[in-house]
């Protein structure tokens, strides 16, 4: 054998254990990804957490945690009153415009509840404007403040509800910036 073929060779099985390495990683990821979806530990995230919602006023309002922003990777929270309702997806409604409209959150400007439903599995899929993807900012770490801002604040409200998906336009989105894969319905996130 030349030393062409044998460099030919080698070059050749190195450029295999590189994709196998690749495939691998995607492999890992997309496991790690569906895991997270599949066995979250809710009861674990309720109890770290000071328990802070459904105490009734005077007012017929409900205080509602929202999650608004990180700050040494621990989220910070704001305490709202919202109008109390008995149906679920009228509460969600009402959580999720008062985060909407609200200045403080780390929602993007402009951006409007298109629609809402839930199904019985615990699964809520907000249907939100094409402005949440439009006017985000950049980067990672604010596309996961938006992200579970909004899914964080929804979960620990409504006890029902463990996961959320979010649509844009009715349709589903592979990520809001870039970064963060947002095919499935995502769970609590604790930390970031």
């Amino acid at each position: 054998m030349s030393k062409e073929s044998l460099q030919y060779g080698n070059i050749s099985l190195f450029l295999i254990m590189i994709i196998s390495f690749i495939i691998l990683g995607i492999v890992i990821l997309f496991y790690l990804e569906r895991t997270e979806y599949k066995n979250p530990n809710y009861d674990e995230v309720r109890s770290t957490i000071k328990e802070k919602i459904s105490h009734e006023s005077s007012e017929g309002k409900t205080t509602a945690t929202f999650f608004i922003g990180v700050r040494d990777s621990s989220w910070t929270t704001l305490d709202i009153d919202i109008p109390i309702s008995e149906d679920k997806t009228t509460f969600a409604t009402s959580i999720i415009n008062e985060m909407l409209n609200s200045n403080c959150m780390a929602i993007p400007v402009g951006t409007k509840l298109r629609s809402l439903f839930w199904t019985e599995d615990g699964i809520m899929y907000i249907d939100l404007t094409e402005e949440f993807t439009l006017n985000h900012p950049l980067g990672t770490w604010a596309e996961m403040t938006s992200i579970y801002s909004l899914v964080n604040t929804i979960i620990y409200n409504i006890k029902e509800v463990k996961f959320v998906k979010i649509l844009i336009e009715g349709k589903e989105i592979n990520d809001i910036a870039g970064h963060i894969n947002t095919l499935y319905p995502l769970g609590f996130k604790k930390e970031i």
